[in-house]
């Protein structure tokens, strides 16, 4: 038997049953279409399955980053800094990189102090770099999102602090009087 050569569609591309002499007739065109449906089933099946190929290793790798980012997480609640894992990850920011881009210094425990002086800096470079006036619409978005961060690791301290301050001033409601 005569080995298969990719350029002889006949011995190849083709089973043999298809290739009989009915379809091969001088001046017939049905020889030509069986073996263009052929070539086409055989393109179309490549197709899939290179396709196939490429979104498994795509989802393959999407769940290995999920499982770094979780494994992330998880560290930094076990390490007792839940808040910085937490922010961590809806911002995709460091604290670090937030500080610096909105030239603050890190959060210590003056939590209000810091987070008008957070507001002030992102207040200024939100309007500076607004698109409508020229500025650059990702480095607004980054700017907020180091805001955010920075909101994230403030905000708890400061929550604590005022329970702290209703703890030493004693329970006060506020009471309305209607009129």
């Amino acid at each position: 038997m005569p080995r298969p050569c990719r350029r002889n569609f006949r011995q190849s591309a083709v089973p043999a049953n298809l290739l009989s002499a009915q379809f091969f007739e001088e001046g017939s065109w049905r020889g030509a279409v069986v073996i263009g449906l052929w070539t086409a089933y055989r393109l179309i099946t490549q197709v899939v399955v290179v396709g196939s190929r490429v979104l498994g290793r795509a989802f393959a790798e999407a769940y290995k980053q999920a499982a770094a980012s979780s494994q992330y997480q998880r560290a930094q609640q076990k390490n007792g800094n839940a808040a910085a894992g937490r922010a961590s990850l809806t911002s995709g920011m460091t604290l670090d990189e937030a500080c610096k881009i909105l030239d603050v210094s890190k959060p210590a425990d003056g939590a209000s102090a810091d987070m008008e002086q957070v507001m002030e800096r992102f207040k200024r470079l939100f309007d500076v770099n607004d698109p409508e006036k020229g500025g650059s619409f990702y480095l607004q978005s980054k700017i907020v999102r180091a805001r955010e961060r920075l909101e994230a690791e403030i905000r708890p301290k400061m929550e604590q602090k005022q329970a702290e301050e209703e703890v030493k001033e004693g329970w006060n409601p506020k009471i309305y009087k209607d009129q």
